[in-house]
């Protein structure tokens, strides 16, 4: 899924499906991203759902890479410019519906 932020705004947001995510971003940037979205449980008689975080990893240029802080929270400074892709997990969320908000400074 491209990222593309609408001119002057900060933050980006995406709700709907989708586990990868690519934008361009310059080298010094403070990048803040959040996902949250549907995870299903079962206990072999009944399934429930939940919103709860998701993790996400970000790559980019040069091997960079970097992950959540554990709560579906990404907070990083980049070191060079050029395109990034965020994904979202772990895989037993793929498929669901869920929410992932993008900021840069």
């Amino acid at each position: 899924m491209p990222i593309h932020f609408a001119r002057g705004a900060q933050c980006w947001r995406f709700s709907g499906v989708a586990t990868t995510f690519t934008g361009a971003f310059g080298a010094g940037q403070h990048v803040v991203a959040r996902a949250v979205g549907q995870e299903y449980f079962s206990d072999g008689n009944r399934t429930t759902m939940q919103i709860a975080p998701w993790q996400i990893w970000l790559s980019g240029p040069g091997g960079y890479s970097a992950a959540d802080d554990g709560n579906g929270r990404l907070d990083v400074y980049l070191g060079a410019g050029g395109t990034y892709s965020f994904q979202i997990g772990p895989c037993a969320v793929w498929g669901n519906q869920g929410t992932i908000e993008i900021c840069a400074q």
